[in-house]
């Protein structure tokens, strides 16, 4: 479902011919880099954040940490994620 969501979006934009689907596993950073054969640091990795009730999404660089500081000077409140089962109700796609 959640493959066919992220194609549909990506077709109605013109980037249909762009999307790649991997038969190895890519839920992580580095099987991302493992199957398309690069360095971490070149996957863009999504970090889903509470912010006062709403969902913040960061992407990044699959090797980023979060600036705790710069999170806060940012969004004025300290960096939580949403725990793994959270994710999925609140951006549709699974963690991974």
């Amino acid at each position: 479902m959640e493959e066919k969501i992220a194609k549909d979006f990506l077709a109605v934009r013109n980037y249909a011919d762009k999307i790649l689907v991997m038969k190895d596993s890519t839920a992580t950073v580095d099987l991302a880099a493992q199957a398309l054969g690069c360095e971490p640091a070149r996957i863009a990795k999504t970090l889903s954040f509470d912010v006062r009730e709403k969902t913040v999404m960061l992407v990044c660089a699959g090797t980023a940490k979060v600036d705790n500081k710069k999170f806060k000077e940012t969004f004025s409140t300290k960096a939580k994620m949403l725990r793994a089962e959270e994710v999925a109700d609140r951006t549709g796609f699974p963690v991974g």
